[in-house]
């Protein structure tokens, strides 16, 4: 949110200048890291953004390109570039969407992985379209750090890095209430036993501990449960 505020704040100030003549610099919207562990809301905000970002100017149309490595690199010589140029130009006007992000660095500097070649076709596009789409790349923190040392040019095109922290056992708690809005009325038995699970999870929890992801399939869980009684 503070991130955002700041490209509002940007795009208010520009538009002041503007208004009285003066001088201002065009302000371009941002390529992003997100990183974070599953089910922390990534991909949400992702969609998020590519509206703001239309609300504010930065994008033309706001659209989101999701895709990840199955959809980018290919099987054979030449494929994975004309792949990801094909997914470039769907994105153009609004996000491209990149989960999982570090698997195209998966096979380091070997010449036999394609993932490199996605890269290599990406990073260009970047700089010469830049104001034209973003590129969000996502996934887990550790990960992604790595991914973005195995070239220069990825640290120096994704100026801008967030990291999403794994929510607390009250938020987890407030996400399961949630999801149980219409359905169900939990007991405080029940709620403070949800509660204990989550505090269980969390103290825990490692780099594949899913978040709000886990909070809906307990919910799912507990669902069925009470469908088969």
């Amino acid at each position: 949110k503070d991130k955002i505020q700041e490209f509002k704040n940007l795009s208010d100030i520009n538009q002041f200048k503007l208004e009285r003549g003066m001088r201002a610099n065009p302000m371009v919207a941002p390529h992003m890291v997100f990183q974070g562990n599953p089910g922390t809301g990534k991909t949400t905000v992702a969609r998020l953004i590519g509206n703001i970002f239309k609300e504010l100017g930065l994008l033309k149309t706001g659209h989101v390109t999701e895709v990840k490595r199955e959809d980018l690199v290919g099987t054979h010589v030449g494929e994975s570039e004309a792949r990801t140029k094909v997914i470039i130009q769907e994105a153009m006007g609004g996000v491209l969407f990149i989960d999982e992000a570090y698997t195209l660095a998966a096979g380091g500097n070997s010449s036999n992985d394609f993932g490199k070649k996605v890269i290599e076709t990406l990073l260009p596009a970047m700089e010469n379209a830049r104001g034209e789409f973003i590129v969000i790349a996502a996934g887990y923190p550790e990960e992604m750090d790595r991914f973005l040392a195995t070239n220069p040019g990825l640290k120096d095109r994704f100026t801008e890095k967030i990291t999403f922290q794994d929510y607390t056992p009250d938020e987890l708690l407030e996400i399961f209430l949630i999801q149980s809005e219409g359905s169900y009325v939990l007991t405080p038995e029940a709620k403070q036993a949800v509660y204990e699970g989550f505090v269980e999870r969390y103290r825990t929890r490692d780099e594949t501990f899913s978040n709000a992801r886990m909070a809906r399939m307990l919910y799912d869980q507990i669902e069925l449960a009470q469908s088969m009684r």
